[in-house]
C-alpha cells in the first residue's frame, strides 16, 4: 500500500498550517511503520523533509473553482505520467487527515471493488478527503475529472452523480437540467456503484459532530480529520475538551504534535462584553450608572481596559474604556428585543471574535462577584454556554461564546423577530425543536462559573452583605447608590 499526499498551491508553498501539518504527517507515517519509499508527496514546488522528497507536478493540475478537488486532477496526471503502480493500493488523504492506527489491506477487504471511501456519516454524500484506490480505478478517476471540469463541480458531487444517477448533485452554473442528468451506466464504467465500496467513517472521522457520530464510528478510530488551527477542535482531539472527557488522539500522536509546537492556547483570552443600543442615542434611566459601575467593577477585578467591550450607537467613554460605536444600519430593521443577539451575530460575522478567545456577554444588571479564569468556563467542544434562570429556563442575560457561534445568535435573532418575543423565549423555542441541531452546539453551564448575579438599583438596599463583597458595595456607594 502507498501513502499519497498531494498539495498544490498557486503560491508554490504550504500555507501556515500546512507547513507544520506536512511534517506531522511524514513523522507520523514513519512512526506507524510506513517505508519511506511508500510515502509519496506530490507538490508543485520543491520540498523535502525527513528523507521524503516531493514529486513536482505542473501548476495546471490546480482546480481553481474548488481547490480541494485538486487531488483528483493530480492523481489523473500521475497516471498519465506513469507514476502510479497499477498493482498497488493507494491511500490518498488531505494533509490534515491524521492516521491514528495501523491500516491494513486485509481489513479494507476490497475484493470486487476498485475504490473505497466514507460518506459523511450524518448524511448521504461521499467524502473524498481520504479514500483508497487501485490502479484499476483509473477509468473512474478519469471520468470524475471530466465531469468536474465539464460542470465546474467538486469530485464528491461528480461521484454522487455517477453512483446514484441523481442529477441534483451536478449544480454547475449555466448548465441545463438535461446537461446535468448523467446516466448511471456510462459505457466503459457500467455498474460503477458496485466498484465503489463504502467504508465506516472511522477512516475519515471529523470531531466537529462528535456528539452525533461517535456512536456510529468503529473504534479504534483510524483517521482523525481536523484543522489544528481551530482551537475548539485541537482541544477536543488533544485534551479531551468534549462530552467524552477524553482525548481523541493517542499519546503517540500527541507527542508528534507537541514536537512541532502544536499545543493549543492556555489560558484562553477573555473579553467582557456589554451592549446598549438605543434609538435616542443616549443612556436612559439608570443605564449610564450601571455601565459606569460595570466598568469600575471589571477594572477592580483585573480586566484590562482593552478587554472590556461596550457596544453602543453613540459616543461614550469612561475610565479609559471607549465605546465601540456600531453601524446603525445593521439594526434599522431589527426588533428592539433582538438587539443583543443581532449585535453578537454582527461581531462574529465581522471577525471581531478571534480564535481561542472566550467572550462573556452579560446584561448591565449582571455583576461579576469575583475574578473568573477562562479555565473555569468549560464549553467542552460546543460553541456557546447558557445557564438556566430561576424558573429553570435558558437565560440570555449571561452568555459565554466563541468563534464560529454566529449561527446560534442568527437563529435566536430571527426567531425573536418571528415570535415577537424576547430572546430567552426564542432560544427556548429553538431548543424545544432542536432547530438545525442547535442543542449540540451549546452547553448548559452550572451558574457557579460565572459567579455573577442580577443586581438592580431598586433592590440594592436589600443586598445580603455576605453575597456582595465590600469592594463592590464601595463602588455602588461611589456612584451615589447607598
Amino acid at each position: 500500500m502507498k501513502n499519497l499526499l498531494i498539495y498544490i498551491n498557486p503560491r508554490k508553498d504550504f500555507d501556515e498550517e500546512g507547513k507544520i501539518a506536512i511534517k506531522i504527517q511524514i513523522d507520523n507515517s514513519l512512526d506507524l511503520g510506513w517505508k519511506k519509499e511508500d510515502i509519496i508527496l506530490a507538490t508543485n514546488f520543491p520540498y523535502e523533509y525527513n528523507g521524503i522528497k516531493s514529486i513536482i507536478l505542473n501548476d495546471d493540475v490546480y482546480v481553481d473553482w474548488f481547490p480541494q478537488s485538486t487531488k483528483m486532477s493530480a492523481i489523473v496526471n500521475l497516471f498519465e505520467r506513469g507514476l502510479i503502480d497499477e498493482d498497488a493500493l493507494y491511500w490518498v488523504h488531505d494533509i490534515d487527515a491524521y492516521q491514528m492506527e495501523v491500516i491494513t489491506q486485509s481489513e479494507l477487504d476490497l475484493r470486487g471493488a476498485d475504490m473505497a471511501l466514507t460518506d459523511r456519516g450524518l448524511k448521504i454524500k461521499w467524502y473524498m478527503c481520504t479514500y483508497f484506490f487501485k490502479g484499476s480505478a483509473q477509468d473512474i478517476l478519469r471520468r470524475l475529472k471530466e465531469i468536474m471540469y465539464k460542470y465546474q463541480v467538486d469530485e464528491e458531487s461528480a461521484l454522487m452523480a455517477l453512483t446514484t444517477n441523481n442529477p441534483l448533485w451536478i449544480t454547475g452554473a449555466g448548465t441545463t437540467a438535461e446537461e446535468r442528468s448523467i446516466p448511471l451506466d456510462i459505457p466503459g464504467i457500467e455498474n460503477l456503484h458496485k466498484r465503489v465500496k463504502k467504508l465506516n467513517i472511522s477512516y475519515n472521522f471529523w470531531p466537529d459532530d462528535l456528539n452525533q457520530t461517535y456512536e456510529i464510528v468503529v473504534k479504534p478510530i483510524k483517521v482523525l480529520h481536523f484543522h489544528f488551527s481551530f482551537d475548539i477542535l485541537l482541544d477536543s482531539a488533544m485534551y479531551g475538551k468534549n462530552f467524552l472527557k477524553k482525548p481523541l488522539m493517542p499519546k503517540r500522536l500527541i507527542k508528534i504534535f507537541h514536537k512541532h509546537g502544536v499545543r493549543g492556547i492556555f489560558p484562553k483570552p477573555m473579553k467582557n462584553l456589554m451592549i446598549y443600543i438605543n434609538p435616542e442615542k443616549r443612556f436612559l434611566d439608570n443605564a449610564e450608572y450601571l455601565v459606569k459601575k460595570q466598568i469600575d467593577n471589571s477594572l477592580k477585578l483585573g480586566w484590562k481596559k482593552e478587554d472590556i467591550i461596550l457596544l453602543t450607537n453613540f459616543a461614550f467613554e469612561y475610565e479609559g474604556v471607549k465605546a465601540v460605536v456600531v453601524d446603525e444600519s445593521l439594526f434599522s430593521n431589527i426588533n428592539y428585543k433582538a438587539i443583543k443577539s443581532n449585535a453578537i451575530f454582527q461581531l462574529l460575522t465581522q471577525g471581531a471574535v478571534k480564535e481561542a478567545e472566550i467572550w462573556w456577554y452579560h446584561d448591565l444588571d449582571v455583576f461579576q462577584i469575583r475574578k473568573v479564569e477562562s479555565t473555569e468556563i468549560d464549553l467542552e467542544d460546543t460553541l456557546a454556554g447558557f445557564m438556566n434562570d430561576s424558573s429553570g429556563k435558558l437565560d440570555t442575560g449571561s452568555i459565554f461564546f466563541r468563534k464560529e457561534s454566529d449561527k446560534i445568535f442568527e437563529w435566536i435573532r430571527n426567531r425573536t423577530i418571528r415570535l415577537k418575543a424576547d430572546e430567552a423565549t426564542a432560544l427556548a423555542s429553538l431548543a424545544a425543536e432542536n432547530y438545525r441541531n442547535i442543542n449540540f452546539k451549546y452547553i448548559k453551564l452550572n451558574p457557579k462559573p460565572t459567579l455573577a448575579g442580577y443586581l438592580k438599583p431598586k433592590q440594592l438596599d436589600a443586598l445580603d452583605a455576605q453575597f456582595v463583597p465590600e469592594r463592590l458595595v464601595k463602588i455602588f456607594h461611589q456612584h451615589g447608590i447607598s
